[in-house]
């Protein structure tokens, strides 16, 4: 399953390059934000298929508006985290989540 460099950065340019669950943007939030921005194409996040490539099966062309979200590291992760057989969680739903964690608090 091949990954593209050039739908990373057309997914990051397209939903821009912040975290599309928590926010994190890399070039800002980091303290080497500069170096993040001018050193890393993908701006220090990296790109989610929304439909793993592994349940495909073939070979198939892939959108980097429709198929794909710019995540941090750590979104990611909890993405995939699930147990083995299962799909990956739901950025929208993940999202929401953050969303309304971030209101709890600020309550």
């Amino acid at each position: 399953y091949a990954r593209s460099a050039k739908l990373r950065k057309a997914c990051c340019s397209h939903w821009g390059h912040e975290c599309r669950v928590c926010g994190y943007t890399p070039s800002k939030d980091h303290p080497l934000g500069a170096m993040v921005e001018e050193s890393l194409p993908s701006h220090g996040l990296e790109a989610h298929h929304l439909t793993p490539l592994s349940s495909v099966g073939k070979e198939h062309e892939v959108s980097a508006i429709e198929d794909m979200r710019p995540l941090c590291h750590v979104c990611h992760k909890i993405v995939h985290a699930v147990p083995k057989g299962k799909p990956p969680r739901e950025v929208e739903k993940l999202r929401k989540i953050v969303s309304e964690e971030l209101q709890r608090k600020r309550v």
